[in-house]
């Protein structure tokens, strides 16, 4: 501990949560064949509508020439989830193997039996995040729509139950993508619609045959033939033995490991694989999120872990709006990677501690991700001269500034009622500079 002053601060790791990937969604959620057969039908009866805007239309430029279409990422994040590192992890492969064995296309078990496309998930608390609608489903390439269904009203299911909503896509190689267990009524697109690389779509959901909020992506070739767009690192560890090569235009490693998310509790949150719960239902789960705090109380700092890795070590330090640093450190011991993990530890604070802005930085794999909470929220600020280096400023009415912010510096400025950017106020190339209007207490 340093800085100006001294205190007596608890930092202690309460639980740490292990998943295993592909242990989670034991049902089939596959494409049923009767949506198969529906999309199959639709996208024969637009095949002249298809090869018209190949032609001359607005598809031409991405009509393949003696090869397939290359997807982007199938997700992004919304604009009031930007403020987060990130928001997905994948949850499934495609099981490349026909048999009772599973392997998917880097020869491990990161899926499940028969499995027919990749399973990503928003993570974490991902009842919460598809309430609020904080990922969308976008076109992973361009296209036609051919099949949109998003009204069955069945987006809370943690069984497999009911039909799926879905939204189709038809692109210039006749091969089709399929996006799977959409939200109810969230569809962005109509059939016929042509659509681009990276427009939503939807937004993610849990209906039909689905335990929790995820994006089922599946991809069938233009003879109906399942399509694993994922290819191993080399020959040696390539499992994939339906199609010689990646679909995708810069495919992901197969391990990502980085912090999802930072943030602070009022408690002990409950997720689906935390503390013992094995609750996938909405009702399973219980965010408690806090970010306006008193002198005295305690603070629950979340950490998602995303893919991490066996052996490896996130710190994490919370800075006090004096000066003073705390510091703790978590590592994975397990003997495995880990796909997705949530730490969770209490910092008492003291009966003195000043009110302002404070700051948690959790360092994983040289990556700094930072969350910003407050201690008795200052009415106002008024900041003026050089503001240099990782600063956030939460206040309950207005912020104020003339500042100047150097290369390099990430300024976050959150005020309730009013942020004034006065003459002068200088932002310089190479900034990140970021301003909301939400109360002391909000979070994401």
């Amino acid at each position: 501990m340093k800085g100006k002053n001294r205190y007596t601060i608890l930092l202690l790791l309460i639980c740490v949560s292990l998943y295993s990937s592909g242990q989670d969604l034991k049902i089939v959620d596959n494409v049923t064949d009767e949506d198969l057969l529906r999309i199959r039908t639709k996208a024969m009866e637009r095949y002249g509508a298809l090869y018209r805007l190949k032609a001359s239309g607005p598809l031409a430029a991405n009509a393949p020439q003696d090869t397939h279409i290359l997807f982007d990422w199938p997700l992004r994040s919304s604009g009031d989830y930007d403020d987060v590192p990130n928001y997905y992890m994948i949850q499934n492969y495609v099981d490349d193997d026909n048999s009772d064995n599973v392997i998917e296309y880097n020869c491990g078990n990161r899926a499940y039996n028969l499995h027919n496309g990749t399973d990503i998930i928003p993570w974490p608390f991902w009842w919460h995040m598809m309430d609020r609608d904080y990922v969308y489903v976008v076109a992973a390439a361009p296209g036609i729509v051919i099949d949109v269904l998003d009204g069955y009203n069945n987006d809370q299911n943690c069984s497999c139950i009911g039909n799926n909503n879905v939204v189709t896509i038809l692109h210039a190689d006749s091969s089709v993508s399929i996006y799977y267990h959409i939200k109810d009524n969230s569809a962005l697109v109509n059939e016929n619609n042509i659509v681009w690389q990276g427009q939503p779509i939807a937004t993610v959901g849990s209906s039909g045959c689905s335990i929790s909020p995820h994006l089922h992506f599946e991809v069938r070739d233009k003879n109906d033939k399942l399509i694993d767009p994922w290819i191993g690192p080399n020959p040696a560890s390539d499992c994939n033995n339906r199609n010689e090569d990646s679909w995708w235009i810069n495919q992901k490693p197969y391990w990502e490991p980085q912090v999802n998310r930072v943030m602070t509790h009022s408690a002990q949150p409950s997720l689906q694989g935390y503390n013992s719960n094995n609750n996938f239902c909405p009702f399973g789960e219980s965010v408690l999120a806090k970010n306006n705090f008193a002198p005295g109380e305690t603070v629950f700092i979340g950490i998602a872990m995303h893919d991490y890795l066996n052996n490896t070590s996130v710190s994490y330090t919370v800075t006090f709006p004096n000066g003073t640093v705390v510091s703790g450190n978590n590592s994975n011991t397990s003997g495995n990677n880990n796909p997705r993990q949530y730490l969770v530890s209490s910092l008492q604070l003291p009966s003195n501690a000043p009110a302002g802005t404070y700051r948690v930085d959790a360092t994983y794999q040289g990556i700094v991700s930072t969350h910003y909470f407050s201690v008795n929220c200052i009415a106002n600020y008024s900041l003026t001269g050089t503001l240099s280096g990782s600063r956030g400023y939460i206040a309950s009415n207005t912020i104020q500034s003339d500042a100047t912010l150097p290369n390099g510096s990430k300024i976050k400025m959150q005020a309730a009622n009013n942020i004034q950017l006065n003459p002068g106020f200088t932002a310089i190339a190479g900034t990140v500079f970021k301003a909301r209007i939400k109360d002391c207490n909000y979070t994401e």
